[in-house]
């Protein structure tokens, strides 16, 4: 059975976003298929940039550019671009096999996205969590993707190392992340995204909320009352932190320091994440209104932090389990929170152990290379399954 990956030239790098998708086309050896010089021109330069030019030279066998030469070699065409509705992401019409897209932010223009990813003929989807059993909202912009999401760890870059002796940590918990309205209007304004970037239908789904991020606007919002025990990285938050930053460890972010995703997500400093993460013993970064477990689960725990979150079962899932491999609160509940990082304060020993289990579940199950070969495993099952039914 063979593999085609569709326009794999946005996240590569052993730092990007989808840090696996490297390590899929190094040891699985896919079908590089593009619909579009341009994409083929960007793969060029960033894989040799990142993995040099001998892995490169490796590649070019596989490389396809027309339709015809694609159904012929492969059985599966994998996407993890998201932006269907762009010709990067967009399903391969006249594809003979099974095609499988990541859905990523799919609470954006999401009525086109299904639509587009329906009428495309994608009937799986790969996603950040089992969006369909956790996310009513996306029960009801997806319905055809009931018993056909496959969650996928966002994993963590190579960047995520635990540098500091638990020992020489700051003893609080730190809060990170952007606080994301569902329609941005001053990027709307500025000219930064475009409406096809807004969540309008999940504004309205989910009002009177008003932010992706209600956890992350709780905790800013309680800043004064949790400052003895909570520093804040969190946009506006006004409290001052212990944290002072460490020229010897190195920032490796995948974005550049002047066009920063920080930014654009309205941080008010373009940190070092890792740095912050080697600082404080445990981290937040909260619950998100799709109950999705996003990426610095994984790469704070890889940086020996102890992580603070939900007992939600999306969290669970994942491996996550209270006093374990980490801490958990009740959803949306400020004072579960204070119970929750207070009770890690109190038990530095267990605190500690807590640390290394973290460490190990998400280095041990969520490496890049664990999570290509995930997807691969998982792929095959379902073309298997899909054939059973011809």
């Amino acid at each position: 059975m063979k593999i085609a990956l569709l326009n794999p030239a946005i996240w590569l790098g052993k730092n990007s976003l989808h840090p696996y998708v490297g390590e899929l086309i190094l040891h699985h050896k896919p079908i590089l298929y593009f619909n579009d010089m341009e994409y083929f021109g960007a793969f060029c330069y960033r894989f040799q940039k990142e993995y040099g030019v001998a892995k490169f030279l490796e590649q070019i066998p596989r490389f396809v550019f027309g339709l015809k030469t694609l159904n012929d070699k492969t059985d599966a065409l994998l996407c993890f671009n998201g932006a269907p509705e762009k010709k990067l992401g967009a399903p391969v019409s006249g594809f003979s096999g099974i095609q499988i897209f990541h859905v990523m932010d799919y609470f954006r223009n999401s009525k086109e996205q299904s639509e587009i990813l329906e009428k495309g003929g994608v009937k799986y989807v790969f996603a950040y969590t089992d969006h369909f059993k956790h996310d009513a909202f996306f029960r009801k912009y997806y319905p055809q993707y009931k018993n056909r999401v496959i969650p996928v760890a966002f994993s963590f870059g190579e960047r995520f190392e635990d540098y500091t002796p638990f020992g020489e940590r700051h003893e609080k918990c730190v809060a990170i992340g952007s606080i994301t309205p569902f329609v941005d209007k001053m990027a709307l304004e500025t000219g930064k995204l475009s409406k096809i970037m807004m969540g309008y239908e999940a504004a309205e789904f989910f009002s009177p909320v008003e932010t992706i991020h209600p956890d992350r606007k709780m905790l800013r919002d309680n800043e004064t009352k949790l400052s003895d025990i909570l520093d804040s990285f969190l946009p506006s938050a006004k409290t001052k932190n212990i944290y002072a930053a460490r020229s010897e460890i190195p920032d490796k972010s995948w974005v550049p320091k002047k066009v920063s995703s920080a930014d654009m997500s309205g941080k008010r400093s373009n940190y070092n994440i890792v740095d912050v993460l080697n600082q404080y013993k445990m981290f937040i970064h909260g619950e998100t209104v799709f109950n999705v477990v996003w990426a610095k689960s994984f790469e704070g725990c890889a940086a020996g932090c102890v992580l603070v979150c939900s007992d939600g079962e999306w969290n669970r899932e994942f491996g996550f389990e209270d006093k374990v491999n980490c801490i958990m609160h009740k959803n949306g509940d400020v004072d579960s929170v204070r119970a929750a990082i207070g009770w890690g304060l109190k038990n530095p020993q267990k605190l500690e152990k807590i640390a290394i289990s973290g460490k190990e579940l998400v280095r041990e199950k969520y490496s890049p290379k664990v999570v290509a070969d995930y997807i691969v495993n998982r792929t095959v099952e379902i073309v298997e399954k899909e054939k059973k039914k011809i």
